[in-house]
């Protein structure tokens, strides 16, 4: 868990990037800029949270999955070449990103389990031989 302090700082990074990102797309001639301008920093504060072990990093893998589905959906109605199989590969990706946030989850909470049942069995151990 981080504090209110690193959550808010990360939040006002955030926004700080998307707005260069929209700014430097815009002027640049870009398509979808309001959509494609929250990849960059989505994609760093995940990448942030991930080195640094946090479980909120999976928040934003699946909503940058997300809107990677909801930009190449757009592709795809527009019909873009090759947009289908974008499409399909960012569904893909969004599925695995639930995948891996239910394992991370779920192997987290599994360890903190088998750590308590390591640390009764040890202690029981100590009382069985005597405090050795």
């Amino acid at each position: 868990m981080f504090t209110w302090w690193q959550g808010i700082l990360a939040v006002i990074a955030t926004i700080v990037i998307y707005l260069i990102v929209v700014f430097v797309s815009s002027h640049t001639g870009g398509v979808q800029v309001w959509l494609d301008g929250t990849l960059l920093p989505l994609g760093i504060v995940g990448q942030i949270l991930m080195t640094y072990g946090y479980r909120s990093q999976w928040v934003a893998w699946i909503i940058l999955d997300v809107i990677k589905v909801v930009i190449w959906f757009n592709q795809l109605s527009a019909g873009g070449p090759g947009a289908m199989s974008m499409f399909v590969l960012q569904v893909v990706m969004l599925a695995n990103g639930f995948y891996g946030a239910w394992v991370w989850c779920h192997k987290s909470s599994t360890m903190a389990v088998s750590d308590d049942l390591q640390s009764s069995i040890c202690t029981e151990s100590i009382i069985a031989n005597g405090g050795r």
